[in-house]
């Protein structure tokens, strides 16, 4: 499962290259994010790691702000879907097996 703000993949398209790039270039947009942060005039930065020994990605966001630039507040949105990987590739494959992996969300408290 992942969490995504992208549409839906046509399974039909897979193996369509022109449909397949255009799908993969969306996930760079930002009217296609999931997640995103909201600082005023803060400097916010994102790194991506992926934990050696899982399959997952985290997400760190740093806010960084002069005394005279602090925002009086910060806005995190999440928008978007809990969904199955979708399978947008150009070579033909079926879609993966399930692996019975088990789904959890968590927030941290800041």
């Amino acid at each position: 499962m992942e969490l995504t703000g992208l549409p839906l993949f046509d399974p039909e398209l897979r193996g369509n290259v022109d449909a397949v790039l255009r799908f993969r270039s969306w996930m760079r947009r930002e009217e296609h994010a999931f997640l995103w942060v909201e600082a005023g005039r803060a400097t916010i930065t994102a790194r991506e790691v992926a934990p050696r020994g899982t399959r997952g990605v985290v997400q760190r966001v740093a806010i960084r702000a002069s005394r005279r630039e602090r925002p009086s507040g910060i806005r995190l949105h999440v928008r978007g879907r809990l969904a199955w990987p979708t399978v947008a590739q150009i070579g033909e494959a079926d879609p993966p097996a399930g692996t019975g992996a088990r789904i959890w969300m968590a927030s941290m408290s800041m």
